[in-house]
């Protein structure tokens, strides 16, 4: 029998190809009460997932940004929240602090479940946030906030980063129109006990960006969740299986964040994010495409790429085309996009 996840996934991909485990995804991680912070470049989709959120889920609210200070605004709204908050497109947002406040912020609630603060000017006492936030950014917002102190510090263990490798190449300006039905309460659902491989290999990326202890609270929260949505009251090998494929973009993350000693500034290689995305999308590619797709000259797209020889191959003249090597190849299959 089909997991309701699947026959979701497979419904979104008859009318917006390349946005089902999108879709599926962000109904899992808003079940299971996480921060989920999608990651690609624009056009590839995020906003039409996010609407389509909106619509199926119980209690979904739209915000531009939050910071810890705004919260005033939102405490009778998010005391004893159930609810979704979808965050569109933090790149609107006008200034890095506020930007990354905002994922901080939400991290932060959604995680610990309340926020207080008391201070001569302000006094914010948010409790039992039982809720869950979805933030779309771009990569080079993600960049910003990967070389800012509170990376280490709070966002990385609390939040869930999911990296969208796909363009819509054929693109539907629809709306998605895909049923998605709630499942039963995320909390009725019994521990997972099992030492399955698979349940290790979920485990495995899950600690790709997260510590160990919480990868595994992260990962158990998101099998319960797969699991309510298919309408059952345990967790079976189909339901690993399903958490499985979805999960596997995830494993793009430490390929592309760097770091020079253990706990030393990260950076983040964005541009090998963008490159992941026309791979995944096209093949073979042309310096033309890319630069239609970010904007960029022929000749200035090359330049960029000069520093990222181990990564793509040139065949043929006039045009040239650009291929995948090995190393790229594997990295998108460990990831699901090819």
């Amino acid at each position: 029998m089909t997991h309701k996840v699947t026959e979701l996934i497979n419904a979104v991909e008859t009318t917006h190809k390349g946005l089902g485990r999108l879709a599926a995804m962000t109904l899992v991680a808003s079940k299971a009460r996480q921060c989920m912070i999608t990651v690609s470049p624009p056009g590839c989709g995020k906003s039409t997932v996010g609407a389509w959120l909106e619509t199926v889920h119980p209690e979904a609210y739209t915000k531009q940004s939050v910071t810890r200070s705004s919260l005033k605004t939102y405490e009778t709204l998010f005391n004893d929240f159930e609810g979704c908050v979808i965050f569109d497109d933090l790149g609107a947002v006008d200034t890095e602090w506020s930007r990354n406040q905002t994922l901080v912020t939400m991290a932060e609630l959604v995680y610990g479940h309340f926020i207080s603060k008391d201070s001569h000017q302000l006094h914010i006492d948010i409790d039992n946030f039982q809720g869950s936030a979805i933030l779309n950014i771009q990569p080079n917002v993600l960049k910003e906030v990967v070389e800012h102190p509170s990376w280490n510090s709070n966002l990385a263990d609390k939040s869930l980063r999911y990296y969208h490798l796909k363009r819509a190449v054929t693109p539907n300006a629809g709306p998605i129109e895909a049923k998605a039905e709630w499942g039963g309460n995320i909390d009725e659902i019994g521990e997972y006990e099992g030492q399955s491989a698979k349940w290790q290999m979920i485990l495995t990326i899950g600690q790709e960006q997260w510590t160990r202890p919480r990868a595994m609270e992260h990962c158990a929260s998101l099998l319960k969740a797969v699991t309510a949505l298919g309408g059952k009251g345990y967790s079976d090998d189909q339901d690993i299986q399903v958490l499985l494929d979805l999960m596997r973009p995830m494993t793009v993350e430490m390929e592309m964040i760097e770091r020079q000693g253990f706990g030393s500034k990260a950076t983040l290689n964005d541009n090998l994010l963008y490159m992941m995305v026309e791979f995944a999308t096209y093949n073979p590619v042309t310096y033309e495409d890319i630069g239609r797709d970010y904007h960029m000259k022929p000749h200035k797209v090359q330049l960029v790429l000069s520093h990222m020889i181990d990564w793509f191959h040139k065949t043929g003249t006039n045009p040239v085309k650009l291929q995948p090597t090995q190393q790229m190849t594997e990295l998108l299959k460990k990831a699901g996009a090819r």
